[in-house]
Order: C-alpha cells, then sequence, then structure tokens
C-alpha cells in the first residue's frame, strides 16, 4: 500500500496514475479483507477486538437510541449503528473501518517528501496500522488528526476544526486539534517571535497549572480510570520532539538552498504544542495516548530530516550531516524494535475467520 501511494505520487501521466490508483484500491480492499474477517475471540485479532465485537452485537438496529448507550465514542457508535443497521456482521464493519483507514494513509503518504527516505516513513506508519487492531478508534483519530492539522497550512481554520471533531468523535484525543488551531492563529496574530515566544512560555506554564482541570475533564466525559491507572512514564519522545523542532528551526528553515514541503513544514510549526500535553503526561502517565499524535507527526518528517541530512552530506559539511542524519534512524530503529519485542503482541494471534468463506 505505501510503495504504491509513492508510486502513485511519483507518476506524472494521468493513464499511469488511474492505473496506479486501481492497483491501491484493489491493495486496500486486500488489506482490509484480511483486516476485516480476521478471527476474534480472546487471544485472537486484538487485545481490545473482542470488547468492540460485544459491543457490536448489543446494538440494537431499531433504535438510534442505543447508540447513546454505547462505551464508546459516537461516531464510532454511529458507524458500528449503520453496519449493524443494514444487517452487516462484525467482520464487514472492521473491514469498512480499514477502507477507511488505509485510505486516510493513503492520503498522508502521498504527502511525503520525494525521497527513497519516505520509505521509513511508510514502515513506521504501518505498525500504528496494526496497532489499530487493539486501539482501533485511537488509529483513526490520530490519522485524522493529521489531515486536520495539514489544513492550517493555508489558515483553513473552520476546515480544520471541522476534522477534528471528526477525529473526536471517534477517540477523544482528536480534540487536540484545537490545540493545533488555536496555537497557530494566536502565532499569526501576534507576529513578533519574541512576543510569541512569551506567550507560549505562559501559556505551558498555565497548562501546569490547570491540570487537575484536565482530569475533571477526563472523569466528566468517562475516563476517570485513566486518572488513578498508573503506567511507566517516559520522556523519549518529548526529547526527540525538541530534537526535531532544534533541526528545523535553526537549520533546515533557515537553509535557502534546501525546498521544504508545505506539508512537512505545518507538521515542524506545531511540534512545540506537544509541551502542552506533558502536565497531563507527568499527572496522569496513561495520557501517553497523547503521544501517538506526535508519534505520527515524528513519523511523517523523520523523511524530511534524512533528506535534507543527505543534503549536507553532499556539501562535505559532516558534522551537520550527522547531528540529522543519525537520531532520525535511532529513533526509527527503537520505535520498530519496540515494537517487535512488545507492541507487536497487542494484535495477538492472527488468524482468518472461516466466515469469510461461508459468509
Amino acid at each position: 500500500m505505501g510503495v504504491g501511494s509513492l508510486l502513485y505520487k511519483l507518476t506524472r501521466k494521468s493513464e499511469l496514475k488511474a492505473f496506479v490508483l486501481i492497483v491501491v484500491g484493489l491493495a486496500l480492499c486486500s488489506i482490509s479483507i484480511l483486516y476485516g474477517w480476521r478471527y476474534i475471540a480472546i487471544g485472537y485479532g486484538g487485545i481490545d477486538a473482542s470488547a468492540y465485537k460485544i459491543i457490536f452485537n448489543k446494538i440494537d438496529p431499531e433504535s438510534l437510541y442505543s447508540i447513546l448507550e454505547l462505551r464508546v465514542e459516537k461516531g464510532y457508535g454511529t458507524l458500528m449503528w449503520v453496519v449493524k443497521s443494514l444487517g452487516l456482521p462484525i467482520h464487514a464493519f472492521n473491514f469498512i473501518f480499514s477502507f477507511i483507514l488505509t485510505s486516510i494513509i493513503f492520503y498522508v503518504v502521498i504527502l511525503l517528501p520525494t525521497t527513497l527516505f519516505s520509505l521509513i516513513s511508510v514502515l513506521l506508519f504501518s505498525i500504528l496500522y496494526i496497532d489499530s487492531f487493539n486501539i482501533s478508534r485511537m488509529i483513526i483519530a490520530i490519522f485524522i488528526l493529521f489531515v486536520a492539522a495539514q489544513k492550517l497550512k493555508r489558515l483553513k481554520y473552520f476546515q480544520s476544526f471541522a476534522l477534528s471533531l471528526l477525529a473526536a468523535s471517534f477517540q477523544m484525543v482528536g480534540g487536540w486539534g484545537i490545540v493545533f488551531i488555536l496555537y497557530t492563529w494566536a502565532k499569526g496574530k501576534i507576529g513578533n517571535n519574541f512576543k510569541f515566544f512569551l506567550f507560549y512560555l505562559i501559556s505551558v506554564v498555565s497548562a501546569f497549572l490547570i491540570v487537575n482541570v484536565f482530569k475533571f475533564i477526563l472523569v466528566f466525559i468517562g475516563y476517570g480510570y485513566y486518572v488513578v491507572d498508573e503506567v511507566s512514564f517516559s520522556l523519549l519522545n518529548y526529547i526527540f520532539c525538541a530534537y526535531l523542532y532544534f533541526i528545523y528551526y535553526f537549520f533546515i528553515s533557515r537553509d535557502d538552498t534546501y525546498h521544504i514541503s508545505t506539508s512537512s513544514n505545518i507538521v515542524f510549526q506545531l511540534l512545540p504544542t506537544m509541551a502542552f500535553s506533558l502536565p497531563l503526561y507527568m499527572a496522569v502517565p496513561i495520557a501517553y495516548r497523547f503521544n501517538y499524535i506526535y508519534m505520527l507527526f515524528f513519523f511523517f518528517v523523520i523523511a524530511e530530516v534524512l533528506k535534507w541530512s543527505t543534503k549536507k552530506l553532499k556539501e562535505r559539511k559532516y558534522a551537520i550531516f550527522f547531528i540529522g542524519f543519525l537520531p532520525p534512524l535511532i529513533y526509527s530503529f527503537l520505535k520498530l524494535y519496540a515494537y517487535f519485542e512488545r507492541d507487536v503482541y497487542s494484535a495477538q494471534i492472527w488468524l482468518l475467520d472461516r466466515s469469510l468463506f461461508f459468509w
């Protein structure tokens, strides 16, 4: 799928684009069939998949009110209800869900810079897709949120807001798009870099002061168990975020000989907003889920940083090359290693459901 997306981007003739698009469409359908008709039971098909199956089976297709009784966000619940009301099984729902998700991923891949390093980004995107076996609402929400962020490169605030609401209707983290919008608006309104930096610091400090408000909101919207749950605390993603913005602000954005894509540029500009999630993460470590938003950002701009770094190598600026090239590679390796050592088990044992052949 990822390679097909890159081929679609590189193809210039409209006839070939149409052919590649058909091939990609067939690939998306094939992947979604495997995703949708996977066997779902305790120990199979994803840790949360069994819970979603139970929720789906409890839906009353004759009553819209049943959506309100679901313990999932209403966008996700509505999609479930529509599929159930059509008389389709849970496997058809998972197929439709996967097709929507992979289509969004296809769009995101097209936005990647034209470089072989984009294959690393595609590989990292793929582990997020496999994660959707388990945290399906989270993964689709962050990809929709990524599209919302892209709308800000042309200051399309309303479209970004609408997409953020759509993302939030699948998982509450989608509401973080409001932070992106306010940050971008304030930056454009203030203009002066020093004044905006002071405003930014004050805002981050304020976020630490109102962390209890965040906790109250979590309890109010039904996520109170996050407040008392405890998981390990890690600053790796925050450190890598600071590194990426450092490279962008002091090197890439000031390199007149390098043309950065507008898609990567807006992602770089939004990286400082990660600091606003730090207070909640420190107080409620389970809020690590906000990190998924920025992990997707990291995965996207890694290709841009590596592409820029190789340009420095050609210019024989070896110190800058190593500063820009090694950390993204190390981060990518660590993420892939951690995934195959630990996170891959979130998908658990995968089998095809026999209903695919006897539906």
